[in-house]
C-alpha cells in the first residue's frame, strides 16, 4: 500500500474504537476502501456526542468539504480498530478532522484519513460560524 502523504498533529482529541464488520469486507476478503470513510464518520458521530452535540440535529449539522483518504495496510473481518482523531486548522466556519485507524492488536496502521468539515445551517441552507459549544467541548475534551 502507500505511506501516509499527510503527518498527524500532536494533541489527541478522541479515540473510538471499530470492529470491522462483514459488510465492510471486500470481495478480496479485506477492508474495503469504501469503508474506511464511513468508520472515520461513525467515530465523527461518536465524538460529536462526546463534545455534547447532537449529531442527528437537522438544523445545524456538519456538512463535509472534501476528504482524503491514505491506505496504507489491509485490516481483515473482526480486526478491533482504535479511530484516533485530531482537529486542527479551526477558523471561523470550518475545521480539519484527521483521523488515524489503527489494528489494536498488532499496532498496524490501516488508514489515515483527512476531511474538511464546516458547520451548515440546515433551515437558512447556508454555512455558518462554528458554535461556541462545540469549540468548548473539544476544550473539555483536550483537557
Amino acid at each position: 500500500m502507500s505511506k501516509p502523504s499527510f503527518e498527524l498533529p500532536t494533541g489527541l482529541v478522541h479515540r473510538h474504537q471499530y470492529r470491522i464488520k462483514s459488510s465492510d469486507i471486500n470481495h478480496a476478503n479485506h477492508l474495503a476502501a469504501v469503508s474506511v470513510l464511513p468508520i472515520a464518520l461513525s467515530a465523527q458521530s461518536v465524538l460529536l456526542d462526546a463534545i455534547g452535540l447532537d449529531p442527528e440535529n437537522t438544523e445545524l449539522g456538519l456538512m463535509m468539504a472534501s476528504s482524503q483518504i491514505d491506505y496504507i495496510s489491509e485490516a481483515h473481518l473482526d480486526d478491533l480498530l482504535d479511530v484516533d482523531m485530531y482537529v486542527l486548522d479551526v477558523d471561523s466556519k470550518s475545521f480539519d478532522l484527521i483521523y488515524q485507524l489503527r489494528n489494536v492488536d498488532s499496532d498496524f496502521e490501516i488508514a489515515r484519513v483527512k476531511t474538511r468539515m464546516l458547520f451548515y445551517d440546515y433551515l437558512m441552507r447556508k454555512v455558518v460560524e462554528i458554535p461556541k459549544d462545540f469549540t468548548q467541548g473539544l476544550n473539555n475534551l483536550s483537557a
